[in-house]
């Protein structure tokens, strides 16, 4: 697989799953993906769990409509590139990649539950989502980071956030940087950027976080099954707060209800 950068300096990324171009796809991904990497004086070559690569001569969004869903463990971000219309009902990680999240060249999106934290105790997170370039139309239910570094970073992206979570006082909430890329999107530059937070909440006395995934026994439940995850935060108080997404999906029609 060729997906690399234009750029020099940027490593050679490598899909372990990879949707080149297709509609409607849906990946759900409930397991473990281990990463592999190369590295070399400059840079190198590594393996990411999931793309959707909507790439084109045309400069256009390549690909159109499907679902990621992602609630199992990987140690890398998850990537959308010139993709429109595709729903990513949650990504819930606790391995701290650099961003849970990453999307360029993308139009039309939703977003739902998007969690990054910790893996040690009252530890920290890089960033939640990451939106590198030339992306418009996005929106976001929620957002949790632990600590983090940045919890979303728009770049020449316009995005309506509905909630955000910060597990701890954040290094940094929101990063509104300059034009960046391209890194990979085949996108012109429109040379904007918006970020509209509807509700922030920091539980400064926050002490401790973990994910709760309920996934049904499988194959067993297919066809028709609901998946929920739940980001629970303990506070100094021994009280806890709860943020919690369920999805039902239904394989027999190709829908799946939020």
């Amino acid at each position: 697989i060729d997906f690399k950068s234009r750029n020099a300096g940027y490593w050679q990324m490598l899909p372990m799953i990879y949707n080149k171009g297709h509609d409607n796809v849906r990946i759900l991904m409930f397991g473990t993906l281990e990463k592999w990497k190369t590295e070399n004086r400059d840079n190198g070559k590594q393996t990411l769990p999931i793309m959707f690569d909507g790439r084109n001569k045309k400069g256009i969004c390549g690909l159109s409509g499907g679902v990621m869903m992602v609630t199992g463990h990987a140690t890398d971000s998850f990537w959308l590139v010139d993709s429109a219309r595709v729903h990513i009902p949650v990504i819930a990680l606790e391995t701290n990649p650099g961003a849970a999240l990453v999307l360029e060249g993308c139009e039309d999106c939703h977003l739902g539950l998007i969690a990054s934290i910790s893996p040690t105790r009252s530890g920290n997170t890089a960033e939640t989502v990451d939106l590198n370039s030339r992306n418009i139309d996005i929106t976001i239910e929620r957002l949790v980071g632990e600590r983090s570094q940045e919890i979303i970073d728009c770049n020449e992206s316009h995005v309506i956030v509905e909630d955000v979570i910060s597990i701890g006082s954040p290094r940094k909430m929101f990063g509104r940087g300059p034009v960046s890329g391209p890194r990979y999107t085949d996108r012109r530059s429109f040379g904007s950027r918006s970020l509209d937070v509807r509700n922030a909440t920091v539980l400064e006395n926050a002490v401790g976080s973990r994910l709760i995934h309920e996934v049904p026994q499988l194959p067993d439940a297919l066809p028709a099954f609901t998946v929920q995850t739940t980001v629970e935060v303990t506070l100094t108080s021994d009280q806890t707060k709860l943020y919690t997404r369920k999805v039902a999906f239904d394989l027999r029609n190709q829908t799946n209800r939020q």
